[in-house]
């Protein structure tokens, strides 16, 4: 489906199958993708994530060029605009419980320092979605406001309070699993594919907190079955995962098509902004995970277990970030 033109959509589907539990190979096991077992399979698998990876890192790259190098840094006013805020709650505020965007972080001073402000990670994926990227490459770029312990605020022992990190491995996730999914065209209709262990672990990721995060809340915007005009009015009142299930992807592939083009742009978006805050995003572990999900054990860097994400402490009056490390 999407960038079918760069990513090898048909290529990798033919190296999976969806085996059904009458299929004597896999009675004990669930309805899920399985690799076919090929001899090429290993080759194609790591062929699909360096292709997909560096196809995110062209748009990034394209996506810096319409900015300038360096962009002034303001030490008072505002970042963005009334109508902007305003915007930006009509189409998630039915959807999440966290006020992204507001008058209070629409100034450039209230930035200033609060590197461990969860509010602002939250606003920083807002501006992501939002395409705001002159906002977040100006943030960046200011020496007091730090954006790069934002992308994951916390230790492992507190990750229970997500950073930005968490927009694009979503995004990436979702975007994967889509696309492959859509090359079985049998499992499209009359939703099968909700018969997918995988698609449960997916979409238990996606609404983990159902509506409660603006991570989240892109996602149920496009996939949530009432869609924004039925979401609206509902204040106060918000479904858990039990009591509602996603629509059908494929009812209106006008807004399946859009909805994966979202997804694409907030992870080179985030690829932008990483580069600029010194982040390495670990693409390659983002899409082994997605692949252990259909079954595959991915052979890369991260699987081998060459690199690390280590928390940094920063100095006495706090802070800190994370880097990741050869081992």
């Amino acid at each position: 489906m999407h960038q079918d033109h760069n990513i090898p959509w048909k290529t990798l589907a033919t190296h999976f199958l969806i085996a059904p539990r009458s299929d004597p190979r896999y009675t004990n096991k669930p309805l899920n993708f399985y690799p076919r077992e090929r001899p090429d399979q290993a080759r194609i698998f790591t062929h699909f994530s360096h292709v997909l990876i560096k196809t995110i890192h062209e748009f990034a790259t394209t996506e810096r060029q319409k900015y300038p190098p360096t962009l002034l840094v303001e030490k008072t006013g505002d970042l963005f605009t009334d109508e902007d805020i305003q915007t930006f709650q009509k189409k998630y505020n039915s959807h999440s419980q966290n006020d992204c965007l507001n008058k209070n972080n629409q100034k450039v001073e209230y930035w200033i320092g609060r590197g461990t402000d969860l509010g602002l990670a939250s606003a920083v994926s807002a501006l992501l979605i939002e395409n705001q990227m002159s906002v977040v490459l100006t943030l960046a770029c200011h020496p007091s406001i730090p954006l790069a312990t934002l992308y994951r605020p916390y230790p492992p022992e507190h990750c229970r309070n997500p950073g930005w990190n968490v927009l694009p491995e979503y995004a990436l996730h979702a975007y994967v699993f889509i696309n492959i999914l859509a090359e079985f065209p049998e499992y499209c209709q009359g939703r099968k594919y909700k018969g997918l262990s995988c698609y449960r672990d997916i979409m238990n990721k996606l609404s983990r907190h159902r509506f409660h995060s603006v991570e989240e809340a892109f996602h149920c915007r496009f996939l949530d079955p009432l869609g924004d005009e039925g979401r609206r009015g509902l204040e106060g009142y918000w479904y858990t995962h039990e009591d509602e299930e996603f629509g059908n992807f494929f009812e209106d592939m006008g807004r399946l098509k859009e909805y994966l083009k979202a997804c694409f742009a907030v992870m080179y978006r985030s690829e932008v902004l990483a580069r600029e805050c010194g982040i390495t995003i670990p693409w390659e572990m983002h899409v082994a995970t997605i692949l252990k999900w259909l079954n595959v054990r991915l052979d890369c860097r991260w699987v081998r277990g060459d690199l690390e994400e280590k928390w940094e402490p920063g100095n006495k009056k706090g802070g800190g970030k994370w880097v990741i490390e050869y081992i």
